[in-house]
């Protein structure tokens, strides 16, 4: 702890950053499933695509941490001792493969929100095909990572004898493609949303939340310029930038994939969110995209203020010890205006 007098001010920011973030994606999981408790209802499987995106940004973050706590990411921590080097290669690698699965596993969850809320067939379908192409990006992720030194230790070990490819391009090319699959992903619902038959404002907001991953969009786009910017001169220095953003984009991530569902919450805690969370009341627990209620014929005309002349002339004299249900003979009036009825 007396070293900590002595700590480098970038160390403590990247340890306070990473440390609230991550309570925060804890915290949105926590307030989902209570939410879905709330409303009775069963977890669905966004629900646990998001637990184990979840999951695997927590690894992820303790990892940043204690890596930066105790290993340091600067070039003379890795030019003193060999082992801390190559211990430093492998914090990177598996931290590119956890963050990697903990944005599939999130984005997945998101679009399969997406599915359980619009029901229509040419949405799904493109739903499916984001989906597929989420899928096909971590599988090539993982085998790029995998497969761009040969042999596979040499990626931490480089004193034996081995190649490895042009690690800057790789990681350039999964920022990209990372940053058009989230640009998608935020878009995909847009169109759907403004065809359907709500007020304009009500529009407003719900796209200002579904579009609250513009945020990560942007923490990606400032990965992929610090990771365009690596020089051989600080190179430790501006990796450590580039994985505090990295868990920075997957606990955003978390959180904003949750909003959502949070609203049960926020009514069970007498709190009132903004008007963006407020915007889904009842999208999220059950409702699905449809007709609109509003502008669907009543069951009970009587209901919509419609005259009624109820005579109570029975079709049959009731017997006492009859179980036959009788009704009474109604006589319906037509309003004047039906028009002038249906008007709020």
């Amino acid at each position: 702890m007396a070293d900590c007098l002595n700590c480098d001010p970038s160390k403590i920011m990247h340890v306070s950053v990473v440390s609230v973030t991550a309570f925060l994606a804890l915290i949105s999981v926590i307030f989902r499933i209570w939410a879905r408790m709330i409303k009775t209802m069963r977890f669905e499987l966004n629900d646990y695509l998001c637990v184990g995106g979840l999951v695997f940004t927590l690894t992820l973050s303790v990892l940043s941490v204690y890596s930066y706590v105790y290993w340091g990411f600067f070039p003379t921590s890795a030019a003193v001792n060999s082992k801390t080097a190559m211990v430093q290669y492998k914090v990177r690698l598996v931290g590119q493969l956890l963050w990697v699965t903990a944005v599939t596993f999130v984005r997945a969850s998101v679009i399969f929100l997406y599915i359980r809320i619009f029901c229509t067939r040419p949405f799904r379908i493109a739903c499916y095909g984001v989906l597929a192409t989420n899928l096909a990006y971590f599988t090539a992720t993982v085998l790029a990572c995998g497969l761009i030194c040969r042999p596979f230790a040499y990626n931490w070990d480089q004193s034996m004898h081995g190649t490895c490819g042009d690690q800057k391009s790789l990681d350039l090319f999964i920022g990209v493609f990372n940053l058009l699959m989230d640009i998608t992903t935020v878009a995909l619902p847009l169109p759907v949303l403004w065809g359907l038959q709500m007020p304009t404002a009500r529009k407003l907001a719900l796209s200002g939340l579904f579009s609250m991953g513009m945020t990560i969009c942007i923490i990606t786009l400032v990965r992929i310029k610090a990771t365009t910017d690596i020089t051989a001169d600080d190179t430790a220095g501006q990796y450590a930038l580039i994985a505090l953003l990295t868990c920075l984009e997957a606990s955003l991530g978390v959180v904003n994939a949750c909003l959502p569902v949070a609203k049960p919450v926020f009514d069970k805690l007498k709190f009132k969110p903004t008007s963006l969370v407020s915007a889904l009341s009842g999208w999220t627990s059950g409702k699905r995209s449809g007709p609109n209620p509003a502008n669907e014929m009543p069951s009970e005309p009587k209901q919509m203020g419609w005259q009624m002349n109820n005579q109570s002339k029975g079709i049959m004299q009731r017997n006492s010890g009859d179980s036959t249900r009788y009704l009474p003979n109604t006589v319906w009036t037509p309003p004047s205006s039906p028009r002038k009825d249906f008007e709020e």
